[in-house]
Order: structure tokens, then sequence, then C-alpha cells
């Protein structure tokens, strides 16, 4: 069995480099995260196609229907949000942090509570 041996540092950097890339290692993009069409709280994975709750960085597309909603019950943070058509987001009394574009075609309802744009707004 033949034994691999790497003559300089560059050939174990160039390898170590292909590996990483191959397998994703330290390449975590954001998301596009859909609420479920029944809606529910927001930190649970039910509430969500594919079953994971946003982060920090994700864009949010709030897809309910009828009288369903996404509940948010602590504040948020987004990189963006739509609410589409006919579907309701409820803040109650929490703050929604949204650090790009806020695309309203729906409702958002609560109390008290706030939503906060950093950048962009359509």
């Amino acid at each position: 069995m033949r034994r691999l041996i790497f003559t300089s540092k560059k050939q174990l950097y160039f390898l170590i480099v292909l590996i990483s890339l191959l397998f994703g290692l330290g390449s975590a993009e954001a998301a596009t995260i859909t609420s479920t069409a029944t809606g529910g709280n927001w930190n649970v994975a039910g509430t969500w196609v594919g079953g994971v709750v946003p982060a920090n960085g994700d864009t949010v597309v709030i897809a309910t229907t009828g009288a369903n909603s996404v509940v948010l019950v602590a504040n948020i943070s987004c990189a963006g949000i739509t609410i589409n058509t006919g579907a309701t987001l409820n803040i109650l009394t929490r703050t929604v942090t949204i650090n790009g574009a806020v695309i309203n075609n729906g409702t958002v309802t609560g109390s008290t509570g706030r939503l906060d744009q950093g950048t962009s707004s359509t």
C-alpha cells in the first residue's frame, strides 16, 4: 500500500483547501426560509417549510393562509422579510429587526410590537 507523501507545505495546504471546498467547510450561506400555510410560533421548526427556524442572516417569507399566522414569542432579526398576499405576521409585543428589504403584501398585527428596518424598503 502506498503512503501519501507531501514534498512541500504547499501541497499539503492545497489538499486541505481542496477538501474544504469539496465539503463546504466554513461556508455558511444565508437561506430563504418560508413559513408553512398553517404558520405557528416563529421559534418552532414545524412553522417552517423544511423544519428549519430562520437564523439572523436569513430572508424570511411569511406564507400563511386564512386565519393562520406566524407569531413572535421573542425578539428576532432577519436579513429581509416578505409577507405574502393573505399572509399574517403577528408580532405581539416583540421587535423584528430587518436588515434588508421589507415587502408587505399581507398583514402585520401586534399590540405594541415594532418592525425596525436597517437598510432598504420595497
